[in-house]
C-alpha cells in the first residue's frame, strides 16, 4: 500500500515539475528578449554615435552574463577562428546559439537580421535598421510577457492537476 502512495506522489511531483519547467521557459524567453533589446540599443549607440569598432563591441557584450554574452561569444568565434564575413559570421553564430536558446524561431529570425543591419557603411542606415529590429524585439517582449502571465499559471495548474488526474485514473 505504501508503494502505491509513493508512486502516486512521484506522478504528481513529476507532472508538477514539468508544468513549472514550461512556465519557467516562458519567463526566460521574456527576459532574454528584453536583454537582447537592451544590448542592441547599446550596440546601436556605440556604432552610430561613438563609432566603436565591432570587435570592441563584441568584447564588451561577451562580458555580459546570460544569453547575449553566449551569442556574442559564438559571434567572436565565427569572426576570428573561421574568418567569416560579418553577416555570415552573425548568421552562423545565431544558428550555433539556437539549440541552447529559450527564444522562439521568430525571435531568432529577428536577431539574425542584425547581421544585415550592421553591413551598410553609413551610420544612418545602421541606425534605422537597428532601431526597427529593437522595436520589433520590444514588441515580441510584450507578447512574451503577456503569454507568460496567461499561460504560466495554466502550465503550473495543468502540471499539478494532470498528475492528480493520472493518479486517480490509475487507482
Amino acid at each position: 500500500m505504501t508503494i502505491h502512495w509513493i508512486g502516486a506522489l512521484l506522478f504528481i511531483t513529476g507532472s508538477s515539475l514539468e508544468g513549472f519547467r514550461r512556465s519557467n521557459q516562458l519567463q526566460k524567453r521574456q527576459l532574454a528578449l528584453i536583454e537582447f533589446a537592451q544590448a542592441l540599443t547599446w550596440m546601436q549607440n556605440e556604432i552610430v554615435k561613438r563609432q566603436t569598432p565591432i570587435l570592441e563591441i563584441i568584447q564588451t557584450q561577451i562580458q555580459r552574463k546570460g544569453e547575449v554574452g553566449e551569442l556574442f561569444g559564438f559571434f567572436q568565434d565565427q569572426l576570428t577562428m573561421n574568418q567569416s564575413l560579418l553577416k555570415e559570421a552573425w548568421t552562423k553564430a545565431v544558428l550555433a546559439y539556437k539549440p541552447t536558446s529559450n527564444l522562439s524561431v521568430e525571435d531568432l529570425e529577428w536577431i539574425t537580421r542584425v547581421g544585415d543591419a550592421v553591413q551598410p557603411y553609413d551610420r544612418q542606415s545602421i541606425e534605422k535598421e537597428l532601431s526597427f529590429i529593437i522595436d520589433m524585439l520590444r514588441s515580441r517582449h510584450q507578447e512574451a510577457r503577456n503569454l507568460a502571465l496567461q499561460m504560466g499559471k495554466v502550465y503550473k495548474a495543468l502540471g499539478v492537476m494532470g498528475g492528480i488526474l493520472i493518479v486517480l485514473l490509475l487507482s
